[in-house]
């Protein structure tokens, strides 16, 4: 659902958010995220801006990343 529904091009109100297992190497982190990120141009012609977000799971996480409520590349 976009932040302002009457714009052309609008933010989501709520963003897909990926996140990256820490198991992933480090030097592979970068491209992954970047092919991640690539869905953000079919999104914004579907009139969504930065629909896709790519955050790194941290180390000390309080969650698992084979729980289903989080979008988790893993390694």
């Amino acid at each position: 659902e976009k932040k302002d529904p009457s714009a052309q091009v609008s933010e989501p109100k709520q963003p897909i958010v990926f996140w990256l297992e820490n198991t992933i190497p480090p030097k592979y982190r970068p491209p992954i995220k970047d092919g991640i990120l690539e869905w953000n141009k079919a999104f914004e012609k579907a009139g969504f801006k930065n629909a896709i977000v790519v955050k790194e799971m941290p180390d000390d996480a309080e969650w698992d990343a084979a729980d289903i409520r989080y979008n988790t590349i893993r390694w």
